[in-house]
């Protein structure tokens, strides 16, 4: 009776009630000589020092129980003991948290407990789950499931369901982890267990936030801090409140974000709950980062800190540091972000989180070193890292590392060594099943052999992703790598217009052509089904691209309407200039200069209004060329025009740069370039925004790099492109300015 109280005020996380009846039901069973109590009866302490983050008591607990239970021969107390060093150390100590939960269920089997062997699969499926291994995880979880259902524990039941969605959320199977969840918390609701349901409630949140259903997520988590009121569960609400927070940030209603967290934090002042009130302050400062500047957000994230400090909290200090880091990071403050990420790796280290450590190396580190231009410094973060998540056996995060060290390599074209780590990190990924990872890596193997001039290697690489995107059913990701695709057979067309003497009937020019063109128009269904219009209009406007290059004025023309009409519905005002200027260009194209002179005046006033140098100077070029146009005699154009047109073998160039002029011509390369990075990024970027600011990490400037490199072969421009030319009129004026030289 005792050790069912105890269990029971664990699971509700009222923690004095727990400890209490938990040694009254010790003292019972050493009485007795029961021992099998006794174990059961410290796995509840165990399992209160868990909760109370007091992890060396819990684990000095183990050490001297299972030391007593191996003298007696006791096999039952030493599986116990194995199975809650298992459980508390999943996330520091993991390959020794794997062994001995393996030694516990061979014990438990050899014993015939199934319930115990229940416990030990969730034990080792929490410790897969920080390795990163879906596939493990997975296993253990439905083992876990089916005995459980074998001894009719429903409560058991519910744990194994809740595990099993972590175990989804591994393998990024977003639809499966949230039914699971959904099953877990009927069945804690059913049995009355709130705290338990709460808890359930913040995974469905999480999982809706994967799924980008905010208004879902926003509910789960409405009701999870409700419930965590209504038990006294300060912690658990918290992390709703966060979650909640996060919800409304995600959904756009910016204002109702920072009011929940300004009431909490109000509340949990009045509760005197510190950890509460960093939690709060810690999503204000959140919710501040990127809108505000780093002079106004800066003061308030170190007050988080010092409140984290003051608790000796060593996770939230590492993590409000990391944060700092990100700040100063935006700010191109790169020595401040640098000895911030090296404050968190120390906390880190002291807490004994290796995969913390090698996570600011990583994210932080490498980045910072990279944007300094210190490549030597970069590859040994990226290498340090890695080591890091090999000794806390996080496969997933070794992956990950290998991957940043062979994009480092590719951004100083160490082209070999670029090649030889991504595929590395691309098996690694394979063989876990991480079919997002997968993905990104045979897309930047792709973009290697396009820089290699092995375009064929890259069709298959592509190709190959286009695959697994589709398996993965991300109509989104399936969209990107389409348009990949379209790239890589405009390389080929490159390719063939660089040879003299070219036949544009030849297989060599109606192959990738073809294939370009209909994976453009691929890409265009795919998104008619899709609620995400800014992909469509991004589809749309490549599609227009593409038909423009063709000469289809027609189709270019429609296409680029469709886009502009999206853009303006969303708001997305540099997206609707981008498609008038392409609608000028047609204009040109087919002689309608009126018509020309009217999108390129609404692409300068958009321009005009939102402050974009670069869509100004291009509208006001194109109004230019258009006027230069109109003063031709009017036979003379007509004759042109029908013999741009009409001609039945254009030369791939001519096809694909319809005009040459002295130098490149800024309207095209800024296109070409805003182009690229809406493809990248997933909306259209303003001209003078910084490629940091809009989203454009390290890995993907190291691909945006090499993209333009690409485009703009011959011209020779260095690798460090993206920092010395940080915004698109920047770059764009760079490139044409190598082209003149």
């Amino acid at each position: 009776m005792l050790y069912s109280v105890a269990e029971t005020q664990l699971s509700e996380n009222d923690l004095p009630e727990a400890a209490r009846a938990a040694n009254e039901a010790l003292a019972f069973f050493r009485e007795l000589g029961d021992t099998a109590g006794v174990a059961d009866s410290l796995r509840i302490l165990v399992g209160v020092h868990r909760a109370k983050e007091e992890l060396d008591s819990a684990e000095e607990m183990i050490m001297d129980s299972l030391e007593r239970f191996r003298e007696n021969d006791d096999l039952y107390g030493e599986g116990a003991m194995l199975l809650s060093y298992s459980e508390i150390n999943g996330p520091r100590r993991n390959e020794e948290a794997v062994r001995h939960g393996s030694e516990a269920l061979q014990i438990f089997q050899e014993l015939g407990n199934d319930r115990m062997q229940a416990a030990t699969h969730l034990a080792l499926m929490g410790a897969h789950q920080v390795r990163g291994s879906a596939k493990d995880s997975l296993e253990a979880s439905t083992a876990a499931l089916e005995l459980y259902r074998k001894t009719d524990d429903k409560k058991g039941e519910g744990k194994a369901l809740h595990g099993l969605a972590l175990a989804y959320g591994v393998a990024e199977k977003w639809g499966e982890a949230l039914k699971n969840a959904r099953s877990a918390r009927t069945i804690f609701q059913d049995l009355g267990l709130t705290a338990m349901e709460a808890a359930e409630l913040n995974s469905c949140a999480l999982f809706n936030e994967k799924l980008k259903d905010y208004k879902a997520m926003e509910q789960d988590a409405q009701e999870s801090m409700e419930l965590h009121q209504s038990v006294e569960g300060h912690q658990g609400e918290a992390e709703a409140m966060h979650l909640l927070v996060k919800a409304f940030t995600a959904s756009g209603d910016e204002e109702s974000a920072m009011s929940t967290a300004e009431t909490a934090l109000g509340r949990f002042k009045t509760l005197d709950f510190k950890k509460g009130q960093a939690v709060a302050m810690e999503c204000i400062v959140n919710n501040k980062v990127g809108k505000v500047d780093a002079e106004e957000v800066l003061p308030l994230a170190q007050e988080t800190l010092e409140l984290m400090q003051e608790q000796g909290d060593q996770i939230g200090q590492a993590t409000m540091l990391y944060t700092i880091a990100d700040i100063h990071m935006a700010d191109k403050k790169f020595e401040e972000a640098r000895q911030s990420a090296q404050d968190s790796m120390e906390l880190m280290k002291a807490a004994g989180d290796a995969r913390g450590q090698a996570g600011a190396l990583l994210n932080i580190l490498a980045t910072v070193y990279t944007a300094l231009q210190q490549w030597a410094e970069a590859l040994n973060s990226a290498s340090e890292a890695q080591e890091l998540y090999q000794q806390a056996g996080d496969v997933k995060g070794e992956g990950l590392a290998l991957f940043v060290y062979g994009t480092i390599y590719q951004m100083i074209s160490v082209w070999d060594q670029a090649e030889q780590w991504v595929r590395e990190a691309q098996k690694i990924f394979q063989e876990m099943g991480e079919g997002r990872l997968h993905i990104q890596a045979l897309h930047t193997l792709g973009t290697i052999m396009v820089k290699t001039e092995r375009l064929e290697e890259a069709v298959k690489f592509g190709q190959e992703a286009l695959q697994l995107s589709n398996k993965d059913k991300d109509k989104a990701l399936e969209v990107q790598m389409t348009l990949f695709m379209v790239q890589i057979y405009f390389a080929m067309l490159n390719r063939f217009a660089e040879k003299e003497g070219g036949n544009r009937n030849s297989r060599e020019f109606t192959d990738p052509f073809s294939k370009a063109e209909k994976a453009a128009t691929s890409a265009v269904k795919l998104t008619e089904k899709m609620e995400d219009p800014p992909l469509k209009a991004n589809a749309l406007y490549s599609m227009a691209e593409v038909n423009l290059i063709a000469g289809k004025f027609r189709e270019a023309e429609n296409q680029a309407s469709d886009a502009e009409k999206i853009f303006e519905d969303t708001g997305v005002k540099a997206g609707e200039a981008s498609c008038a200027t392409l609608k000028a260009q047609v204009c040109v194209y087919t002689g309608r200069f009126q018509e020309a002179v009217t999108a390129a005046e609404k692409a300068l006033e958009i321009g005009s209004e939102i402050g974009d140098a670069q869509i100004v100077d291009q509208a006001n070029k194109l109004l230019e060329r258009v006027r230069g146009s109109q003063a031709q005699p009017a036979m003379m154009m007509q004759q042109q025009m029908m013999q741009e047109i009409a001609a039945p073998e254009p030369e791939v160039s001519s096809a694909i740069e319809p005009e040459k002029p002295k130098g490149l011509d800024p309207l095209m390369v800024g296109d070409m370039l805003h182009g690229m990075l809406r493809e990248m990024v997933g909306v259209q970027m303003e001209s003078d925004t910084p490629f940091m600011d809009a989203g454009v990490d390290s890995l993907m400037s190291i691909e945006f790099r090499s993209q333009v490199n690409q485009a703009f072969a011959g011209l020779q421009l260095a690798s460090t492109l993206t920092f010395d030319y940080p915004t698109i009129r920047e770059l764009t004026g760079h490139i044409v300015d190598k082209s003149l030289a």
